[in-house]
C-alpha cells in the first residue's frame, strides 16, 4: 500500500468517525424527543382509575392489578399486525416487548442494550427536567 491509498482510507475513516457521531448525537436527540412525547401521552397511565378506585386491602389485589395495568400496557404499545405485515422486520420488535413484558428479569440483546447506553448518555432535554 502506498503513502497516497493509506492517506486516503484515514481520511475516510476520520470521515466515517465523524458521521457516527453526528448520527449518534442526532438519533439520542430524537429519542429524548420521543420518550418526552411518550410521556406527556402516557403521564396518568400509572394513575389510572384500576388502581386509584380499587380498594387495595392485601398485596394479592395490588399485585394482581399491577400486572393488569402491564397487560393493558403491553396491548397498547405493541406494533399492530397491519405495520408487521408491511414491515416483517418489526415482529422482532414486539417479541423484545413481550419479552420484557411477561418477565421481572430479562438480559437486553444488545441493540436495545446500545440504544439505552445511547440514551442515558444523552443529556436531558430542556423540557424533560
Amino acid at each position: 500500500m502506498d503513502e497516497k491509498s493509506y492517506r486516503k482510507i484515514t481520511a475516510r475513516h476520520d470521515e466515517l468517525i465523524k458521521q457516527k457521531a453526528t448520527l449518534q448525537k442526532e438519533y439520542t436527540t430524537l429519542l429524548r424527543k420521543v420518550v418526552s412525547i411518550a410521556h406527556i401521552l402516557n403521564k396518568n397511565y400509572l394513575f389510572d382509575n384500576k388502581i386509584n378506585t380499587s380498594t387495595i386491602t392485601d398485596n394479592h389485589k395490588f399485585i394482581n392489578d399491577i400486572k393488569t395495568l402491564e397487560k393493558d400496557y403491553f396491548t397498547k404499545i405493541k406494533i399492530s399486525e397491519r405495520a408487521q405485515r408491511k414491515c416483517p422486520d418489526l415482529k422482532w420488535y414486539n417479541k423484545q416487548l413481550e419479552i420484557i413484558c411477561n418477565s421481572t428479569e430479562f438480559k437486553l440483546p444488545k441493540e436495545l442494550n446500545d440504544s439505552y447506553i445511547d440514551y442515558k448518555n444523552t443529556s436531558i432535554l430542556y423540557n424533560d427536567q
